[in-house]
Formats: C-alpha cells, structure tokens, sequence
C-alpha cells in the first residue's frame, strides 16, 4: 500500500459554510468528501475548497472548507488536469483537512445532539478543478480519488 501523497502541505485552512439539521434526510447513510482546486498555481501554492456531507435518517450536515496548498515539489507545481486531480485527492494535505473538517463536525454535532458516524481517516474524495462561475459542471470531468491511491 502507498503512503499519502506529500507533493502538497497545508497551510491557514478556514471553515466556511457550516449547514446541520435534526430531520428525516431522504436517504439512508451517505458521506461525501468533495475537494476543488485552482488549476493555475500562485507563489507555489493552490487555493483547495472542499466539502464534507453526511446525512443518516434522522440528521444532515455539510460542511465547507479551505485551505492554501502549498507545493513542495516541482512535480506539484507542474501537474495538470487528471494528474493534479490525483496528487491533491491522494495527498496528506487533503486528509488534514478533512481532519480539520471533522474535528468541526463533531463539535456541532455535540451541540446539536446529532450522531452519525465520521470515519476517522478521509472517505474517498471526488476532486476536480474549480469551475468559472456560469461554466458547465461535467461530473464526468472530476476524479474519484482513494487516500491509498
């Protein structure tokens, strides 16, 4: 098994939408771990927005986050489109996040008496660039990528 990919190092992450309800959601349980990336890097780094959801029957929450990723390698710097998707999906700046990210959730959910279950490692994220506003979204486009990708 490969280890988490350290091309990408996380630096100031912010949280910036937090969304939880205590109501019947339509489905069973389902997590979703959704990251977005700027194509062009800037002073090494790339901005990464990313988005946790998890509902069960009885709650919902969503949770927005992000974070410069700062490149330590030119290969980050470098890497394009499905390869770029791969090295942020796959990199321990990612999971950090999603550390970031769980650690909120588990806060609001103890306020909120809500429970559902958060793994404690990064579900498998779904990674693509960001769009223009007013730009088409092809979710053929994004890439699902596993931490032990």
């Amino acid at each position: 098994m490969k280890g988490p990919d350290l091309r990408f190092s996380l630096a100031d992450p912010k949280i910036f939408d937090v969304t939880a309800t205590r109501r019947p959601a339509p489905d069973d349980y389902h997590i979703m771990w959704h990251a977005t990336y700027e194509e062009e890097p800037k002073n090494r780094s790339r901005l990464v927005v990313a988005t946790l959801y998890v509902s069960d029957e009885d709650a919902e929450l969503t949770i927005t986050a992000g974070s410069v990723f700062v490149a330590s390698s030119r290969s980050a710097l470098a890497a394009r489109d499905e390869e770029l998707a791969n090295i942020v999906g796959s990199s321990l700046a990612l999971e950090t996040l999603y550390d970031v990210v769980r650690m909120h959730a588990r806060t609001l959910m103890g306020m909120l008496r809500i429970e559902l279950d958060l793994p404690s490692a990064a579900p498998d994220a779904e990674v693509s660039a960001f769009k223009d506003e007013g730009e088409e979204t092809d979710s053929d486009e994004a890439s699902e990528v596993s931490p032990s990708d």
